[in-house]
Parts: C-alpha cells; sequence; structure tokens
C-alpha cells in the first residue's frame, strides 16, 4: 500500500514511515492491491519489527552472568571449607580454623579424610618453607599448632619436631658463634655440638670445632695446672671431666682427670681426719679408756665380765645423765655382734647403756666400777666406747660431736 500524501510504499503500515501521514483505515483497505511481491514484503517488516536491539541483548548477557555468578559462589561457599581453613590457618585465626572445621567438616569421614590430607600437605610445606628460611620459626610454630588444635595430630606431630630440632640447632650454631667471638672456646664447642646434620650449617659447625678443640684443650689443661698448684683439686677435677665430656677420647684430659682425683681423695681424706679429730678433742665428756673388767673366773653367771667405759668430765657442770655406745671385736679385730647379760633384745653390733643420777661433778672420772654386762661366753677381746649424749643438773643438755664419726669409722668395719 502506499501513502496517500507522498505516495511511497508502507506495506501494511497504519503511519507513513517517510512523511508522519495517517493513513485511514478506509484509504488502507482501497489501497491495498493483491501483489505477488506483498506477502514477501509484510514477513519481512515482521521480520523488522520482532528483531531485539543491541541494548536489550547486553543486558540480557549481563543479568545471565551475574546469575551464573552467584550460583558460582553459592555452591562454593558449601563447597570450598578446605580451602577456608588452610587461608585460616595461614592468618593464625585458631578459633576460626577450628570452628569451621567441627561445624562443616567434623563427622563426615571422607572430608575429614579430605581436609586431613590438605592440612598435612600444608604442614609439609611449612617445615620445608621453614628450612629454605622463608618463613620464621615463629609463624611455623604457630601455624603447626593451629593444625593441631584441629586434632590432626600424627604426622604434624612429627613436623613439628623436626621444626623444634632445626631451630634449637639454628639458635646452637649462632651461640656457638657469639662465644667464639670472645674466644669462649668451651662454651662455643658446647653449642656447635648441637648443631644437627640436616641444618645447612652443620659442616662449618663441624670445621669450626675441629679448628677450635686443640685450642680449648691446651687452655683446659692450663687451667687445671692453675687449680691443682692453689689445691683446688675439686675445681681440677670438675675442668678435666667437663673436658672429657666434649672430647672422651682425649688421653692427655683422661691423664689429668685421674691425677686430680687421687690428689682430690686425699684431700678430702684429710679434711676429714682433721674434723674428726677436732671433734674427737673438743668432747666435752670423752672416753679415756675402755676395757674388759672380769669381776669373776668361775661364777660369771652371777658375776659376768662388763665393758667399764671410763669418762671424764671437762664441763663446769655436774652430769646427771648419760648414754654410752659400747661395741666390740674379736682377736683378730674383725666386729662382733656383742649381747648383754639378761639382755632380751638380743645380740648386735652397737649395743647402748643409760644411766641417770650420775652425780659427775666437773673434772671428775666416772666408770671404773660401771659397765655394760656381757653374756658369759662373749668373744669381745677389744671394746670400744663412746658418749652419744649427757644432760646436766642445771636441765641443758649436751650432744657429742664426734659420736657420728666413731659410728661410721668403727660401727661393724675391722680395725686397721
Amino acid at each position: 500500500m502506499n501513502c496517500p500524501k507522498c505516495g511511497e510504499n508502507i506495506g501494511a503500515y497504519r503511519y507513513c514511515p517517510f512523511c508522519g501521514t495517517t493513513v485511514e483505515q478506509s484509504s488502507y483497505s482501497e489501497n491495498v492491491t493483491p501483489s505477488l511481491d506483498q506477502p514477501a514484503t509484510l514477513a519481512d517488516e515482521k521480520t523488522k519489527k520482532r528483531r531485539l536491539s543491541p541494548a536489550v541483548i547486553i543486558t540480557c548477557c549481563v543479568l545471565a552472568a551475574v546469575i551464573v555468578f552467584c550460583a558460582l559462589m553459592a555452591l562454593g561457599n558449601i563447597q570450598n571449607y578446605p580451602d577456608k581453613i588452610i587461608s585460616a590457618v595461614k592468618e593464625g585465626q585458631t578459633e576460626q580454623a577450628v570452628l569451621l572445621y567441627s561445624e562443616n567438616i567434623e563427622g563426615n569421614k571422607k572430608e575429614e579424610e579430605q581436609v586431613k590430607e590438605r592440612l598435612i600437605s600444608h604442614a609439609q610445606s611449612i617445615e620445608k618453607d621453614f628450612e629454605n628460611k622463608k618463613i620464621s620459626y615463629q609463624d611455623a610454630e604457630d601455624q603447626l599448632n593451629t593444625i593441631m588444635e584441629i586434632r590432626i595430630i600424627g604426622d604434624v606431630r612429627t613436623i613439628q619436631d623436626n621444626v623444634d630440632r632445626l631451630h634449637k640447632s639454628r639458635v646452637a650454631y649462632q651461640t656457638g658463634l657469639e662465644y667464639l667471638k670472645s674466644n669462649d672456646y668451651e662454651n662455643a664447642i658446647d653449642n656447635l655440638k648441637n648443631v644437627i646434620e640436616s641444618d645447612t650449617n652443620y659442616q662449618d659447625a663441624q670445621d669450626r670445632i675441629n679448628t677450635s678443640s686443640q685450642k680449648y684443650i691446651e687452655e683446659l689443661l692450663k687451667s687445671i695446672d692453675d687449680f691443682k698448684n692453689q689445691e683446688k683439686y675439686l675445681e681440677a677435677l670438675n675442668a678435666a671431666k667437663k673436658g672429657l665430656t666434649l672430647f672422651p677420647d682425649t688421653s692427655t684430659l683422661m691423664i689429668a682427670k685421674e691425677d686430680c682425683q687421687n690428689l682430690y681423695d686425699q684431700q678430702v681424706a684429710q679434711n676429714k681426719a682433721k674434723k674428726v679429730e677436732e671433734a674427737k678433742q673438743s668432747q666435752l665428756i670423752p672416753v679415756t679408756d675402755c676395757k674388759i673388767k672380769v669381776q669373776s673366773t668361775d661364777m660369771k653367771s652371777l658375776y659376768p665380765d662388763m665393758i667399764c667405759a671410763i669418762v671424764k668430765n671437762n664441763s663446769d657442770k655436774t652430769i646427771d645423765y648419760l648414754e654410752i655406745s659400747f661395741i666390740g671385736f674379736d682377736e683378730n679385730g674383725y666386729p662382733l655382734k656383742i649381747e648383754g647379760d639378761l639382755d632380751f633384745s638380743g645380740a648386735a653390733l652397737e649395743k647402748f647403756a643409760k644411766g641417770d643420777a650420775l652425780n659427775i661433778i666437773p673434772a671428775a672420772s666416772w666408770g671404773d666400777d660401771m659397765g655394760f654386762k656381757l653374756i658369759s661366753n662373749h668373744k669381745v677381746k677389744t671394746p670400744m666406747a663412746c658418749v652419744v649424749k649427757a644432760k646436766f643438773y642445771d636441765g641443758s643438755e649436751w650432744e657429742n660431736p664426734y659420736y657420728k664419726y666413731f659410728k661410721e669409722e668403727y660401727v661393724g668395719k675391722p680395725l686397721n
């Protein structure tokens, strides 16, 4: 159909797209002329009418992309808990990592195994990074502790122990170097010996130990001689022992140790003998004599032999009470178990006699006609005695400091 105003072919449109004239219905009907080409023209026009603009197409694409993205994010939120746990571990968020595991993974055996594999793999990466000095010890320790909190224990514990050992080894190496700067060979070697083989510093540590060892031994032997010259034999012995802990097969140190041990033992024995003699000489109530008194040769059941201890009161007080220790030896000087007459407690290496109201005045001696009564068939040839303690009439008491040495040296031991 043609526009009645401009004559242009406008097809089935009611408005002329060329001049804008409204085509009346009647005109529309009158001007429609059947034509073989007209159906094709109408089809083309309908196709043009249904065609979408580029802006609409772009808008639809964007909306579709947003929908797909949201769907993927939702799916990710459901399925990426292992990644979230690993991320929390790396960031030191222990509580967050434990919470993610306990609320979303724990109880699901399959997912537990998957997460365990991921965490162990991450722990191995931590160990490797620490070995290569890519992360600090504190960072490695924090992350491994977080994994341990998730109860992934076994394999991670081994990794954690490896990291700890390497850290201590590195600290020992650096400490050793610091001691070497001040020529403190003993402490330097002591630390360098703690460097482990898996430490990259191990070979250098061994080289430094070998270089420093001879200097250390020379200085140590000199210090041992200095101690010996000052009669500080214990210090000399300890120095030799310390050297042998570092270098156990060094013959010069072994000889020095044996020599120091002998000197120290002699010194201890001399000091002890001095203390014993001082305690013995300072007794307020010493035993001045000890003997076996035979009361009868043929009536021992009535008049048994006695061990008599003669004591002297060197104090300025009157003695009321005494306790005395008695021991005996056979003819060859070996200790005997002695047994008292009418003694129901049985034989013993040491027996005690007690007495009160003795009234021993200052400077007086006592005990010549008193003592420990023996059974008739005793074998005692050499008796000995020592005052254990005493009480005076003024209420004061005295314990004999010599008694502990007496007991230690004589009770149950052969006479020299």
